[in-house]
């Protein structure tokens, strides 16, 4: 057997369905009430011990976004098999996933063959699986690497680096945030280390 190394409970957005997801070393599985189905779909090359989840939701969806920091984010959907997200170019990994403001990012991704540890991908708004070239953000000012990225609030979320802070706010602008460092200190050392308070 697989033993469960993480869990991801949400209310759909009906307001009333519970889902849940786990995750162990090699699959992904959702729970019906009293069975685990595996959803996994295509296999996963890298362990899901780093797995990170962001819940989107929308009046006529609920989408997961998965990350592993090894396989290409996927999507998980109640009922189907996880996938790959599609749109988002040559994005073939990422360390961590957030939603904030309408929108769902991807930090320290690799794109192209070329990992961007300070780089972070931002989906279009109301859209979690489209990641225009646009909406590409590098925070290279401070010459570290993206460990941990987390929505504060509805509109503005934290991107913890290894020794810097930044703090990234929705703007009604062409560009969907703007981003102001706001510390020179060491971080977290996994994106597990970060925790809502």
């Amino acid at each position: 057997t697989d033993a469960t190394t993480g869990l991801f409970s949400y209310i759909d957005q009906d307001g009333t369905t519970q889902r849940l997801w786990g995750v162990s070393p090699t699959k992904v599985s959702e729970w019906n009430g009293s069975t685990w189905t595996d959803r996994t779909g295509a296999a996963l090359t890298g362990l899901t011990n780093q797995a990170r989840m962001a819940l989107f939701q929308t009046n006529a969806a609920t989408k997961t976004i998965m990350v592993n920091n090894v396989d290409v984010p996927r999507k998980l959907v109640s009922g189907s098999n996880s996938a790959n997200l599609t749109g988002i170019g040559t994005i073939t990994r990422a360390k961590d996933v957030t939603v904030c403001f309408e929108r769902c990012i991807l930090g320290n991704i690799t794109e192209g063959g070329v990992s961007s540890p300070s780089t972070l991908a931002i989906s279009d708004k109301d859209d979690p699986e489209t990641y225009p070239a646009l909406n590409r953000v590098d925070l290279t000012d401070t010459n570290d690497t993206i460990v941990a990225i987390k929505n504060l609030n509805t509109q503005a979320f934290a991107v913890y680096k290894d020794n810097s802070q930044w703090i990234g706010i929705g703007s009604p602008t062409i560009y969907p945030f703007a981003f102001e460092l706001k510390s020179q200190a060491p971080g977290p050392i996994s994106p597990g280390a970060v925790v809502a308070v």
